[in-house]
């Protein structure tokens, strides 16, 4: 057995971070499963095989065939497969060269969430310093890995639980997919995540949607199911640092009331203006239409009695534009204010954010019916 897990402390070499698609995969040396503990002089053992050595031979040989099967994936570019293959390599034997190449594999596939996952659980493997502990059984590239890991964390987003004390939860789904209590905190992939919680009683469930951001944390928060849903606001953004609305709404809402405010008496003022200025003209302009200008007797005209108002009219026209201005400026102010007043005074996105859902149950409570929504 010494020998076996010497030759797997020598196949403990990674998969090298850059690998040409043409190259052929290494081939493994031939493995002694079973070398003689005798001298070479001394008589062979009439003793039945160990069931134990037997089942030691089929893990070994089971470990080099996925890891040869991960190599050759790896070469050919197929990382999801290779993953997979050395995954079912530490299965069989729980060498770290197998788990390294598996972060690695799905690092390359673009998982980042599978990739962080594995080196996770690559830093729980035991300390190389352990007293008996194999070299190719230990963390020997623990440094390496808590690198990877720490790089990686920043692409993707950790779910955190949270029950209430009392709350008795059946089922949790994220993403459609059923997670146990015990796998908290999890790692999920940024952008919106679905989720989906069962209660100890038919009919109760609650669904929600939320986005996550890379690097943030998020505690989903379980009450009872009778009792409005509560939003956590322990989420934090990539800087670490708690996100709040931007400094610049609250100022930009209460500037735009004053200018629309300011712009609307602008259009009163103009608008009065443009209508005394347009009832004088009128006036005027009656007064020009109805006492013609006498005849000098000559085919000439005299000066007329009323003269036509021109500069009455220029004013009109003036005031008039002025006013259709001020109408569409006090409009889009308007309509920015109100823009501005929803996103002051609503909760801020992303910060748990729900959404309702359309299903509804009916279950009897003992003194009556409950709805469920």
């Amino acid at each position: 057995m010494m020998v076996v897990l010497w030759w797997l402390c020598a196949l403990s070499v990674a998969l090298p971070p850059s690998v040409a698609y043409a190259e052929e995969p290494p081939t493994l040396p031939p493995v002694d499963v079973d070398p003689p503990t005798e001298p070479a002089t001394a008589p062979p053992s009439t003793a039945p095989p160990s069931t134990t050595d037997s089942i030691h031979e089929q893990m070994v040989k089971s470990f080099i065939e996925h890891f040869q099967a991960g190599q050759l994936q790896y070469y050919r570019g197929a990382y999801p497969l290779a993953a997979e293959q050395f995954e079912q390599a530490f299965a069989a034997v729980p060498a770290e060269a197998a788990l390294r190449n598996v972060a690695l594999s799905h690092e390359r596939a673009g998982d980042d969430v599978a990739a962080a996952i594995a080196a996770r659980r690559y830093l729980e493997l035991p300390a190389c310093d352990t007293p008996g502990i194999d070299k190719a059984l230990c963390g020997a590239h623990r440094d390496e890995l808590a690198t990877k890991l720490e790089r990686l964390l920043k692409r993707v987003a950790e779910l955190r639980l949270e029950i209430a004390e009392g709350v008795e939860l059946r089922e949790i789904r994220i993403n459609n997919r059923v997670t146990a209590r015990a796998d908290f905190p999890i790692l999920v992939a940024a952008g919106r995540v679905d989720i989906e919680l069962s209660g100890g009683e038919p009919g109760q469930k609650r669904q929600r949607v939320i986005e996550v951001r890379a690097g943030e944390k998020q505690t989903i928060i379980v009450d009872s199911f009778d009792a409005a849903p509560r939003i956590s606001e322990t989420r934090l953004p990539p800087t670490g640092k708690p996100r709040t609305r931007g400094q610049w709404v609250r100022p930009a809402f209460f500037a735009g009331i004053g200018l629309t405010a300011a712009s609307g008496i602008a259009l009163a003022t103009t608008g009065a203006l443009a209508i005394v200025h347009g009832n004088r003209f009128e006036r005027q302009q009656q007064l020009f239409l109805d006492n013609p200008p006498p005849s000098d007797g000559m085919g000439g005209l005299e000066d007329p009695l009323y003269p036509y108002p021109a500069e009455e009219e220029r004013r009109k026209d003036r005031y008039q534009d002025a006013s259709n201005v001020l109408t569409g400026v006090t409009s889009a102010l308007a309509a920015v204010t109100v823009v501005l007043a929803i996103v002051t005074y609503t909760r801020p996105r992303n910060t748990g954010t729900s959404r309702a859902s359309t299903r509804t149950r009916l279950r009897y409570a003992g003194t009556g019916i409950v709805v469920n929504w």
